[in-house]
Protein backbone atom coordinates (compact mmCIF):
# COMPACT_ATOMS: atom_id res chain seq x y z
CA UNK A 1 0.00 0.00 0.00
CA UNK A 2 2.54 2.80 0.48
CA UNK A 3 3.69 2.00 -2.75
CA UNK A 4 0.46 3.15 -3.96
CA UNK A 5 0.25 5.88 -1.57
CA UNK A 6 3.82 7.08 -2.21
CA UNK A 7 5.17 6.44 -5.60
CA UNK A 8 2.07 5.99 -7.86
CA UNK A 9 0.85 9.10 -6.07
CA UNK A 10 3.71 11.21 -6.97
CA UNK A 11 3.64 9.79 -10.66
CA UNK A 12 -0.03 10.54 -11.24
CA UNK A 13 0.89 13.96 -10.55
CA UNK A 14 3.76 14.37 -12.49
CA UNK A 15 1.04 13.54 -16.00
CA UNK A 16 -0.78 16.01 -14.58
CA UNK A 17 1.71 18.95 -13.74
CA UNK A 18 5.64 18.64 -12.98
CA UNK A 19 5.39 21.51 -10.70
CA UNK A 20 3.05 19.35 -8.71
CA UNK A 21 5.82 17.04 -7.22
CA UNK A 22 9.19 18.25 -4.95
CA UNK A 23 12.26 18.80 -7.06
CA UNK A 24 14.56 16.28 -5.25
CA UNK A 25 12.88 13.07 -3.45
CA UNK A 26 14.61 11.17 -0.98
CA UNK A 27 14.78 7.41 -0.56
CA UNK A 28 16.05 4.91 2.01
CA UNK A 29 17.58 2.09 -0.71
CA UNK A 30 17.28 0.99 -4.02
CA UNK A 31 14.43 -0.29 -4.05
CA UNK A 32 12.43 2.71 -4.17
CA UNK A 33 14.23 4.46 -6.43
CA UNK A 34 13.94 1.47 -8.89
CA UNK A 35 9.84 1.70 -8.48
CA UNK A 36 10.03 5.15 -10.07
CA UNK A 37 9.03 4.80 -14.05
CA UNK A 38 8.53 8.69 -14.39
CA UNK A 39 10.05 10.57 -12.15
CA UNK A 40 13.72 12.10 -13.08
CA UNK A 41 15.96 8.75 -11.43
CA UNK A 42 18.89 12.04 -10.88
CA UNK A 43 16.59 13.81 -8.22
CA UNK A 44 16.04 10.57 -6.24
CA UNK A 45 18.56 10.18 -3.81
CA UNK A 46 19.27 7.96 -1.93
CA UNK A 47 20.07 8.61 2.07
CA UNK A 48 19.09 5.31 4.14
CA UNK A 49 17.35 5.11 7.02
CA UNK A 50 18.02 8.20 9.37
CA UNK A 51 14.87 6.88 11.50
CA UNK A 52 16.68 3.85 12.91
CA UNK A 53 19.57 4.78 15.40
CA UNK A 54 21.42 1.39 15.36
CA UNK A 55 21.26 -1.73 14.50
CA UNK A 56 23.25 -4.57 16.87
CA UNK A 57 24.54 -7.61 14.66
CA UNK A 58 26.01 -9.20 17.39
CA UNK A 59 26.39 -13.08 16.67
CA UNK A 60 24.55 -15.52 19.31
CA UNK A 61 23.71 -18.74 20.03
CA UNK A 62 19.96 -18.67 19.36
CA UNK A 63 17.30 -20.06 22.61
CA UNK A 64 14.21 -21.81 21.90
CA UNK A 65 12.56 -17.87 21.01
CA UNK A 66 9.66 -17.41 18.73
CA UNK A 67 9.47 -13.85 18.11
CA UNK A 68 5.73 -12.66 17.02
CA UNK A 69 5.55 -9.39 15.43
CA UNK A 70 1.90 -7.93 15.64
CA UNK A 71 0.66 -5.49 12.94
CA UNK A 72 -1.27 -2.25 14.22
CA UNK A 73 -4.21 -2.68 12.66
CA UNK A 74 -4.16 -6.98 12.18
CA UNK A 75 -2.83 -7.62 15.25
CA UNK A 76 -5.75 -9.79 16.51
CA UNK A 77 -6.22 -11.69 13.42
CA UNK A 78 -2.35 -12.08 13.84
CA UNK A 79 -2.88 -13.41 17.36
CA UNK A 80 -5.49 -16.10 16.50
CA UNK A 81 -3.55 -17.76 13.56
CA UNK A 82 -1.92 -19.37 16.88
CA UNK A 83 -4.27 -20.27 18.70
CA UNK A 84 -4.31 -23.82 16.76
CA UNK A 85 -0.47 -24.01 16.44
CA UNK A 86 1.38 -27.31 15.98
CA UNK A 87 4.37 -26.99 18.55
CA UNK A 88 5.67 -30.10 18.81
CA UNK A 89 8.95 -28.78 19.50
CA UNK A 90 7.88 -26.76 22.17
CA UNK A 91 9.24 -23.27 21.10
CA UNK A 92 8.76 -20.53 23.62
CA UNK A 93 6.79 -17.58 21.81
CA UNK A 94 7.48 -14.02 22.32
CA UNK A 95 4.87 -11.41 21.65
CA UNK A 96 6.08 -7.88 20.54
CA UNK A 97 3.09 -5.90 19.84
CA UNK A 98 2.80 -2.50 18.10
CA UNK A 99 3.37 0.37 20.64
CA UNK A 100 -0.37 1.68 20.27
CA UNK A 101 -1.84 -1.48 21.16
CA UNK A 102 -0.33 -3.10 23.51
CA UNK A 103 -3.10 -2.92 26.68
CA UNK A 104 -5.27 -4.34 24.07
CA UNK A 105 -2.98 -7.15 23.30
CA UNK A 106 -2.02 -7.48 27.11
CA UNK A 107 -5.76 -8.21 28.01
CA UNK A 108 -6.13 -10.58 25.07
CA UNK A 109 -3.07 -12.48 26.33
CA UNK A 110 -4.68 -12.98 29.72
CA UNK A 111 -7.86 -14.01 28.85
CA UNK A 112 -6.66 -16.19 26.56
CA UNK A 113 -6.15 -19.66 27.84
CA UNK A 114 -4.72 -20.91 24.30
CA UNK A 115 -1.75 -18.66 24.46
CA UNK A 116 -1.03 -19.59 27.85
CA UNK A 117 2.36 -20.19 26.37
CA UNK A 118 2.96 -17.04 25.27
CA UNK A 119 4.61 -13.94 26.61
CA UNK A 120 4.63 -10.76 25.99
CA UNK A 121 8.10 -8.54 25.66
CA UNK A 122 8.73 -6.22 27.95
CA UNK A 123 11.19 -3.87 25.96
CA UNK A 124 10.76 -0.97 24.14
CA UNK A 125 14.04 -0.59 22.92
CA UNK A 126 14.30 -3.54 19.82
CA UNK A 127 18.09 -4.49 20.51
CA UNK A 128 17.00 -4.95 23.85
CA UNK A 129 14.80 -7.72 22.96
CA UNK A 130 17.22 -9.32 20.62
CA UNK A 131 19.59 -9.68 23.22
CA UNK A 132 17.28 -10.62 25.71
CA UNK A 133 15.31 -13.04 23.76
CA UNK A 134 17.93 -14.62 21.51
CA UNK A 135 15.28 -15.26 18.87
CA UNK A 136 15.63 -18.55 16.67
CA UNK A 137 13.24 -17.15 14.20
CA UNK A 138 10.67 -13.73 14.09
CA UNK A 139 7.60 -14.33 12.35
CA UNK A 140 6.56 -10.95 11.09
CA UNK A 141 3.12 -9.57 9.62
CA UNK A 142 3.04 -6.31 7.37
CA UNK A 143 5.65 -4.43 9.54
CA UNK A 144 8.46 -2.67 7.58
CA UNK A 145 10.50 -3.62 11.09
CA UNK A 146 10.91 -6.91 8.94
CA UNK A 147 14.00 -5.20 7.34
CA UNK A 148 15.95 -4.51 10.53
CA UNK A 149 15.74 -7.46 11.62
CA UNK A 150 16.61 -8.69 8.32
CA UNK A 151 19.88 -6.53 9.06
CA UNK A 152 20.22 -7.94 11.89
CA UNK A 153 20.69 -11.56 10.44
CA UNK A 154 17.81 -12.87 11.95
CA UNK A 155 15.65 -15.14 9.72
CA UNK A 156 12.32 -13.90 9.18
CA UNK A 157 8.98 -16.04 8.15
CA UNK A 158 6.32 -14.16 6.79
CA UNK A 159 2.51 -13.84 8.66
CA UNK A 160 -0.28 -13.74 6.08
CA UNK A 161 -3.35 -12.26 6.86
CA UNK A 162 -6.14 -13.96 5.67
CA UNK A 163 -7.87 -13.16 2.48
CA UNK A 164 -5.56 -9.86 2.55
CA UNK A 165 -2.62 -9.29 0.00
CA UNK A 166 0.59 -9.46 1.30
CA UNK A 167 1.91 -5.76 2.25
CA UNK A 168 5.39 -6.51 3.53
CA UNK A 169 8.43 -4.92 1.88
CA UNK A 170 10.85 -8.02 2.51
CA UNK A 171 8.30 -9.70 0.79
CA UNK A 172 7.23 -7.80 -2.22
CA UNK A 173 11.20 -8.23 -3.00
CA UNK A 174 12.32 -11.48 -1.63
CA UNK A 175 9.61 -13.53 -3.27
CA UNK A 176 8.94 -16.94 -3.37
CA UNK A 177 11.95 -17.40 -1.29
CA UNK A 178 10.85 -16.01 2.39
CA UNK A 179 8.72 -18.71 4.45
CA UNK A 180 5.29 -18.38 4.88
CA UNK A 181 4.28 -19.20 8.30
CA UNK A 182 1.08 -21.35 8.80
CA UNK A 183 -0.53 -22.93 12.18
CA UNK A 184 0.86 -26.44 10.88
CA UNK A 185 4.30 -25.89 9.73
CA UNK A 186 6.10 -24.40 12.12
CA UNK A 187 8.21 -27.64 13.16
CA UNK A 188 8.43 -28.04 9.03
CA UNK A 189 10.18 -24.74 8.92
CA UNK A 190 12.59 -25.02 11.42
CA UNK A 191 13.32 -28.31 10.68
CA UNK A 192 14.12 -28.40 7.31
CA UNK A 193 14.85 -24.93 6.20
CA UNK A 194 15.98 -23.00 9.60
CA UNK A 195 18.60 -25.88 10.28
CA UNK A 196 21.93 -25.09 10.48
CA UNK A 197 22.86 -26.09 7.29
CA UNK A 198 20.43 -23.65 5.64
CA UNK A 199 20.25 -20.97 7.91
CA UNK A 200 23.10 -19.39 7.26
CA UNK A 201 22.13 -19.38 3.66
CA UNK A 202 18.94 -17.92 4.30
CA UNK A 203 19.81 -15.04 6.26
CA UNK A 204 22.57 -14.17 3.86
CA UNK A 205 19.62 -13.90 1.12
CA UNK A 206 17.44 -11.84 3.67
CA UNK A 207 20.09 -9.51 4.75
CA UNK A 208 20.93 -8.39 0.57
CA UNK A 209 17.46 -7.73 -0.34
CA UNK A 210 16.74 -5.87 3.20
CA UNK A 211 19.94 -3.61 1.92
CA UNK A 212 18.61 -3.13 -1.33
CA UNK A 213 15.63 -1.60 0.87
CA UNK A 214 17.68 0.22 3.54
CA UNK A 215 21.08 1.70 2.24
CA UNK A 216 22.23 2.49 5.85
CA UNK A 217 21.39 3.98 8.73
CA UNK A 218 21.91 6.04 11.64
CA UNK A 219 25.06 8.66 11.37
CA UNK A 220 26.14 7.60 7.69
CA UNK A 221 21.98 8.00 6.98
CA UNK A 222 22.11 11.31 8.39
CA UNK A 223 25.43 12.52 6.86
CA UNK A 224 24.03 11.64 3.20
CA UNK A 225 20.47 13.86 4.15
CA UNK A 226 22.87 16.74 4.83
CA UNK A 227 24.49 16.03 1.77
CA UNK A 228 21.21 15.31 -0.39
CA UNK A 229 19.70 18.80 1.20
CA UNK A 230 23.08 20.95 0.40
CA UNK A 231 23.33 19.68 -2.69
Amino acid sequence: WSKWRFINSIEALISVNKNYVPKKILVEGNIIKKSFKTYNKSKIKIIGAVRVPYINKNIYKPKKNIMIFLDMHNWLSNLKQFEIINNSLQYQFVIRSHPSQKELVINYLKNNSKLSNFSLDKFSDLNESIKIYKPFICIVGDSGVILEIALRNIPCVLLKNSGKPFNSPLQLNFGKKIKIFNSNNIDEIINKYLDKKNRQEYVLSQFNFAREHILCISDHAQKNLKNALNN
